[in-house]
């Protein structure tokens, strides 16, 4: 595509657009948030599918258990929202991350990314909205790069902040090479960092009390769940519990800037040794560099308590 489509394929889409989410939802309590968000958002959402992405488990099970895991949680969020019609539309991811950065992993899920990449174009892309390890998105490119680096946008949750110094953030160190793949391709890109910008974008126990609690299944799973979470890691302590993946959906529903604070910029190179490089004449990025936080989650809050 032409420089000019390039980085109007950075901007906020209008209108409604198709996407695909990728998600390791067996990691922690933020996917199921954002799954929820993802499938109850269609003034501006048509969902396409939705990926399971490899993860090492808290209990540190292997990828393949941790893919498995995921794709089944993301069936309950579905089965929780009454949407067990979309249930088809849910793809095993791979279940292994890349070995290096020129072989991928092929799954069912990489497959249908291509594949769905095909029947759009750079005037009418399909957005890819990732907020796990990127292997199932790097793979895609390497099974078509043609057709992803001309068809698609991605929006990755991954990385840390460009100012932090380090990036070994857990989306991206379980699959270094496939981020390297993704911020070396030509696709246009949408960067979400953890440290240092998202991780401002957290909730209490009253919070999801007064808001969720006894409004429907999924509003009292989702409290449940994240109160669970914290708890375990910290009991009988003040908490707060970051919903790191409800902004990568957020980023498609950003018309003037209303969630996300963004800007263009250079994009890094993640290295193996935990830091960013910063090429010469590297391609632009989107860059989100901070989180308008009560707003998102008030349409967050409002829009489960609505189903």
């Amino acid at each position: 595509m032409n420089q000019e489509q390039f980085l109007k394929n950075l901007t906020v889409p209008q209108g409604v657009v198709d996407a695909i989410l990728d998600t390791d939802a067996a990691a922690e309590v933020d996917d199921q948030f954002a799954i929820a968000y993802f499938m109850l958002s269609p003034e501006r959402i048509r969902p396409i599918g939705i990926c399971a992405a490899p993860v090492i488990p808290m209990d540190r099970a292997p990828a393949d258990i941790g893919m498995e895991r995921s794709y089944r949680e993301i069936l309950k969020i579905l089965h929780l929202m009454e949407r067990d019609e979309f249930i088809p539309y849910v793809y095993r991811g791979a279940d292994r991350f890349m070995s290096e950065e020129t072989v991928p992993v092929c799954s069912d899920a990489a497959k249908f990314i291509v594949e769905t990449a095909k029947q759009y174009s750079a005037e009418h892309p399909l957005y890819i909205v990732a907020i796990g390890a990127i292997t199932n998105v790097a793979s895609a490119i390497l099974l078509d790069r043609k057709t992803m680096e001309e068809n698609t946008v991605v929006i990755w949750l991954g990385g840390h902040a460009h100012h932090w110094g380090r990036t070994d953030e857990f989306n991206m160190i379980h699959d270094m090479p496939a981020a390297r793949v993704v911020f070396g391709s030509r696709i246009p890109l949408v960067q979400l960092p953890c440290e240092g910008v998202v991780n401002s974008f957290r909730t209490t126990e009253h919070e999801l009390r007064f808001f969720l609690e006894g409004k429907n299944p999924l509003g009292d799973f989702l409290t449940s769940i994240t109160v669970a979470h914290a708890e375990k890691y910290e009991p009988c302590k003040a908490w707060s519990r970051c919903i790191w993946d409800v902004t990568a959906v957020a980023w498609l529903l950003n018309d003037g800037q209303r969630f996300l604070c963004t800007r263009k910029t250079p994009t890094p190179m993640p290295q193996y040794d935990g830091t960013y490089a910063f090429p010469e004449n590297a391609r632009m990025m989107e860059y989100v560099y901070g989180v308008r936080r009560d707003a998102l989650f008030s349409d967050l809050f409002d829009k489960i308590t609505r189903l």
